[in-house]
């Protein structure tokens, strides 16, 4: 991808299981809990929403120089390798670690 699109660096992700415009939200300054992000037909349901990846981890890749000339890990030349989830798991907590677990078990037999 940085070769072939020219991406100054690319990225690994999933396609998210929540979505900023239908199920994850934050408290607003006036303290009442809004929708992350808001689009003009709002989604009635999380699978007509957008679609929104989970970064995870799995590849991170920069050309010469790029990632030493700024503290974003994002830029606008960025591309987005889309894994499958269960090929880019975040292990973050017990519960992930025993996931992992369970899908290394499956693939060992």
């Amino acid at each position: 991808m940085i070769t072939a699109e020219g991406a100054t660096t690319v990225l690994s992700g999933c396609v998210a299981a929540s979505s900023p415009y239908f199920s994850i939200v934050e408290r607003n300054d006036a303290g009442h809990w809004v929708l992350c992000k808001s689009i003009a037909n709002r989604p009635l349901r999380r699978q007509d929403a957008p679609p929104v990846y989970d970064l995870n981890g799995a590849v991170y890749a920069w050309r010469r120089g790029v990632l030493g000339a700024t503290n974003e890990v994002f830029n606008p030349d960025a591309q987005l390798y889309v894994m499958p989830p269960e090929r880019g798991l975040d292990i973050d907590s017990h519960f992930d670690f025993v996931i992992a677990e369970a899908l290394i078990a499956r693939e060992n037999g």
